[in-house]
């Protein structure tokens, strides 16, 4: 009994020496420490991540980004946990990299942010990205901004949608601009009941670089997945993950990815 009063009491000491240990201190007013060259350079800034496992040559990661994105100067940082930052030579720039967004390096999908004040890197979310979805099988009638829209919902935060006459036959095609989670499996397809019937619709993700076809999920292929181990004897055709020359910045149609 006294033997447990006694580790008791060192248990109080030891949690109050904690408790000194951590102290909280307010900020100066920011306009008096952060000078307007360093939130320039903060507003030219984004931030970075690899959707993938993999090592890169970031040598030629950086140049061949640097040639892609049409610039003359940008500056690179690797930070802790894979994080990355690009500065620009000018906020126009910054804005036209991120407005053509997603971008990729090698079949890894490279995820922007825009920098934020008062947000350390480590609070930056590398698991959501906004990619082109294409709505294929509305009727004719059907096929207006605002259905698409609707339709494209399912999926995500909508940020913006295209109705456009696609193909030699100048058929109707719906695109929306969709924030998707990556961390779940891209959906392939909906049943859309339009009250009097269904119609099936198809979704086609545009310049989608690496993409599961087993756990329907971008960051690796088949041959790599996790979750459903890779058996060569379901698959008819072993390079199916192969991007065509063509399709390359096109298409990667993601109905019927489930092999049985």
């Amino acid at each position: 009994m006294e033997e447990s009063r006694e580790v008791n009491n060192r248990l109080v000491v030891l949690c109050k020496r904690l408790g000194n240990l951590r102290t909280e201190v307010d900020a100066p007013p920011r306009d008096r420490v952060i000078s307007k060259v360093i939130l320039d350079e903060c507003n030219r800034t984004v931030f970075g991540k690899l959707y993938s496992g993999g090592n890169i040559n970031f040598q030629a990661f950086l140049t061949t980004m640097k040639r892609a994105w049409k610039v003359d100067s940008v500056t690179f940082t690797h930070h802790e946990l894979g994080i990355l930052s690009f500065t620009f030579d000018s906020e126009m720039n910054k804005e036209r990299v991120l407005a053509k967004s997603p971008w990729s390096f090698a079949s890894n999908l490279l995820i922007l942010k825009p920098w934020e004040p008062n947000k350390s890197t480590q609070c930056y979310k590398f698991t959501n990205c906004a990619l082109w979805v294409q709505v294929h099988g509305l009727l004719i009638e059907w096929c207006s901004e605002e259905v698409v829209s609707h339709i494209a919902q399912i999926l995500g935060c909508v940020k913006e949608v295209k109705v456009e006459k696609k193909g030699v036959a100048f058929q109707k095609v719906g695109r929306a601009r969709v924030v998707l989670d990556l961390d779940t499996p891209l959906s392939p397809s909906t049943l859309y009941n339009l009250g009097e019937g269904k119609v099936w619709l198809d979704f086609k993700y545009e310049r989608l670089p690496r993409f599961c076809y087993s756990c329907g999920k971008v960051g690796h292929f088949a041959t790599n997945c996790v979750e459903v181990p890779f058996d060569e004897a379901k698959y008819e055709d072993r390079n199916m993950n192969r991007v065509d020359e063509k399709e390359e910045e096109q298409v990667v149609s993601t109905s019927g990815y489930y092999y049985t």
